[in-house]
């Protein structure tokens, strides 16, 4: 059984979901998608109007009337219920899969009201949590909840290099610093990532790195790195290390960890509940479940000089190709969905 697909990427400019994208390509090509099409429909609401953009995807839908409809993280887009209503009526046998590649929760980042929409009408919303965040999904009207973890694409990340013997710092952090001036409102983990990053410079000094918005008078800074170059910064260092926002939410992990276990370089992470039904025995992956087990952590895998390191970031990189690429991960996505293919043997209920 193949199945046609109609795609709507979340996506500033055309061809942005590089990773999806390409895998749903691959599928068509191989006869795994009998029809596929994409309609980045966030480009065409920023040329002409979010209503001329919901009008000509009504069209699309009433046109080709695809089996399965993959709607991707909608955002704050002005979708209301009678817009969902007219897409079931053109195409009243179509599978509609939300797809939320983002974590909400009940009081910091609450869900707006267009995803809450359409997590709503959905057959089927994937999610990159289970546990608290599968709850949150169902007590806004999701019916059917599964897992589906976050991705990295191997065009940009994962590229063949020889491993230096030599690099500029001992370990190096990516990511955004978010402040709020409300407790209430503080993104989960965000305090921990402030608390690591200074842990970090405290024990590596002119050794650590940090990048990304917000790290001004933190040791390391060095200013935002654009996203699509993270795999060369990455590779400056002998060791990468990340604090998750929404760090307690069970299974869940941004495209941090994809993309540094692509680069060939050891990461260290915080552990969150889950993670060894995700991740498996023994994995090339270290985590932590404080920051000070955290830095130990990376004292750890620096003990082990460069080709212990070089050898960990081999495995790493092999491991995540196999597991949490978007070559992976969407493919297997489309056939859990549609219950078609083999299992992943990943738990798919969130």
């Amino acid at each position: 059984m193949t199945v046609s697909l109609l795609y709507l990427p979340n996506e500033a400019s055309p061809g942005d979901q590089v990773g999806p994208r390409l895998a749903f390509e691959s599928m068509h090509r191989d006869g795994r998608l009998r029809d596929y099409s994409a309609y980045s429909y966030l480009v065409e609401a920023k040329r002409h109007g979010a209503a001329v953009a919901l009008s000509r995807l009504k069209e699309l839908v009433a046109e080709w009337r695809p089996d399965l409809l993959l709607w991707q993280h909608v955002g704050k887009f002005p979708l209301r219920w009678a817009d969902v209503e007219s897409l079931r009526a053109a195409a009243p046998r179509m599978h509609l899969l939300y797809h939320e590649g983002d974590v909400y929760g009940r009081w910091a980042k609450r869900i707006p009201e267009p995803v809450r929409i359409l997590m709503a009408a959905a057959d089927t919303v994937a999610l990159v949590g289970r546990g608290s965040y599968a709850k949150l999904a169902r007590s806004v009207g999701a019916k059917r909840v599964i897992y589906s973890p976050s991705a990295a694409d191997t065009v940009r990340f994962g590229q063949p290099w020889n491993p230096t013997l030599e690099r500029e710092f001992d370990v190096l952090l990516i990511g955004n610093r978010v402040k709020s001036l409300r407790p209430w409102g503080r993104m989960p983990g965000a305090s921990k990532r402030i608390e690591l990053v200074r842990a970090l410079g405290r024990r590596f000094g002119e050794r650590f790195a940090v990048f990304g918005n917000g790290w001004e008078g933190f040791r390391g800074n060095h200013g935002k790195v654009e996203y699509a170059i993270q795999e060369g910064i990455q590779r400056r260092a002998w060791v990468t290390a990340s604090w998750n926002h929404f760090d307690q939410v069970e299974a869940y992990f941004s495209d941090r960890i994809p993309i540094s276990l692509m680069s060939g370089v050891p990461h260290v992470t915080n552990h969150q509940p889950g993670y060894e039904s995700v991740f498996g025995p023994n994995p090339p992956l270290c985590w932590a479940k404080s920051v000070d087990e955290l830095v130990a952590r990376a004292e750890d895998l620096l003990a082990l000089g460069p080709a212990g390191i070089n050898e960990i970031g081999r495995q790493a990189q092999e491991y995540c190709n196999t597991r949490f690429t978007a070559d992976v991960v969407y493919p297997r996505l489309i056939a859990e969905v549609m219950g078609i293919g083999q299992s992943s043997g990943l738990r798919n209920s969130a």
